[in-house]
């Protein structure tokens, strides 16, 4: 290793594309989840470009994160800033009405949730007229059970219609 400074900006894409690049083979492990840095950048990227063209996230959108440590919150801890917008990582261990104060003053406009907190923004969802697009993610095998109009995380990762190479903005 060598103590020269880098030949790039010290940008959330650049810093994952040089750890694939220099450890492509390395592990990050969660639990039962294993990526190496060169899939879990191809996971990131993929992300990304799909909030953007999925999502509608647009550059300057902040993005809440409901989530407990897991490996969708590392995911997102990437592909929000690498998709142009603000990651807001909401303390999950506030009471309700303290959740949705936050998430108003930061001007939320995009809310990435995993499923079992779904019922507790149900209550209230009312209050949430500022949210243009709820995207949720979660371990249950037989979906969710939601009237809120949602996005499902993993379709963010599927189809032919989303690339995991970065666009020329990001380059």
């Amino acid at each position: 290793m060598t103590d020269a400074p880098r030949s790039y900006e010290l940008t959330v894409d650049k810093l994952l594309a040089d750890a694939g690049s220099r450890h492509p083979s390395k592990e990050i492990v969660y639990d039962a989840e294993r990526y190496s840095f060169s899939e879990f950048r191809r996971r990131v990227v993929r992300i990304s470009n799909s909030l953007k063209e999925k999502a509608g996230v647009e550059r300057e959108n902040n993005v809440a994160v409901l989530d407990w440590d897991s490996m969708r919150y590392m995911e997102l801890y990437f592909a929000v800033p690498m998709a142009g917008g603000t990651l807001h990582t909401v303390n999950i261990r506030y009471p309700p009405e303290l959740i949705f104060y936050t998430m108003q003053h930061a001007h939320d406009t995009h809310v990435i949730i995993r499923d079992e907190f779904v019922p507790m923004i149900e209550k209230y969802k009312s209050m949430f007229d500022f949210v243009k697009k709820w995207i949720i993610f979660g371990e249950r095998k037989e979906g969710i059970n939601t009237t809120l109009p949602y996005i499902d995380y993993n379709d963010l990762l599927r189809g032919d219609d989303v690339h995991d190479s970065l666009s020329e903005e990001n380059d």
